[in-house]
């Protein structure tokens, strides 16, 4: 069973919605672009924060970056089994603005 087929598998036994499924599939799909030819369980913790440091680069909304981690989280604990107590993927803070005063 390859890695999407376990992912998928993995959400349909926790009941997630479509939209989060699509979601978490596109991206572990991009990670697995952005580190094409390698296998996505020898990621280390370094290499999947700097495909979130790029994410982050790319002037995405934080909250954006942040289901990406969400769907890196459920993928690396949930699919792979990798303890997230030794293996940090931070999520970027919230942006602030301040209120517009009329």
């Amino acid at each position: 069973m390859d890695y999407f087929e376990k992912l998928n598998c993995d959400m349909t036994i926790r009941n997630m919605a479509e939209g989060t499924k699509t979601q978490y599939q596109s991206t572990i799909s991009d990670l697995a672009k952005f580190y094409s030819g390698k296998d996505l369980a020898m990621l280390t913790e370094d290499e999947v924060q700097r495909y979130i440091y790029w994410q982050t680069q790319m002037n995405f909304a934080s909250s954006y970056v942040c289901s990406k981690v969400s769907a890196l989280r459920f993928f690396f604990e949930k699919t792979l089994k990798r303890d997230l107590r030794r293996f940090i993927i931070p999520c970027p803070k919230k942006d602030k603005s301040l209120p517009v005063l009329l």
